[in-house]
């Protein structure tokens, strides 16, 4: 192939193509929850501003993930889990209809709480079993 030639075709530098992915993962919905996970899952919803079950109970020992399935179209909704005041962790919010995900753990059996940053009288329990 000519020098010529060479030159004539476009290059892409390396930062367009990392800005390009990053504004195509930023579409549509979280992927991840598609994506194979070794642990335990729970699966929530938000429903007439409220979590459905209000209770989720998971193993002992393993990674978690909460998959939060926000029915609520058009209000934004997340799940935030905790114990007492420490931060174990949280979703992104999604405006509804969408779906998101949290992954902690692993935990001690224990009883622990999650809530919605965006609504705080969403509250539920998570029960880790042994």
């Amino acid at each position: 192939m000519s020098a010529a030639r060479r030159r004539a075709r476009p290059v892409v530098a390396a930062p367009a193509l990392l800005a390009l992915a990053v504004l195509v993962g930023g579409c549509g919905s979280d992927t991840s929850i598609d994506a194979p996970f070794a642990g335990a899952t729970a699966e929530l919803r938000a429903d007439n501003l409220a979590f459905e079950p209000a209770e989720l109970t998971l193993p002992a020992g393993v990674p978690l993930r909460i998959v939060l399935d926000n029915l609520d179209e058009g209000i934004p909704h997340n799940v935030r889990v905790f114990q007492g005041e420490r931060e174990l962790g949280k979703s992104q919010i999604v405006t509804g209809p969408a779906r998101t995900e949290v992954r902690f753990g692993p935990l001690a059996p224990a009883r622990y709480q999650f809530t919605c940053d965006v609504h705080p009288n969403m509250i539920g329990t998570l029960v880790v079993t042994p």
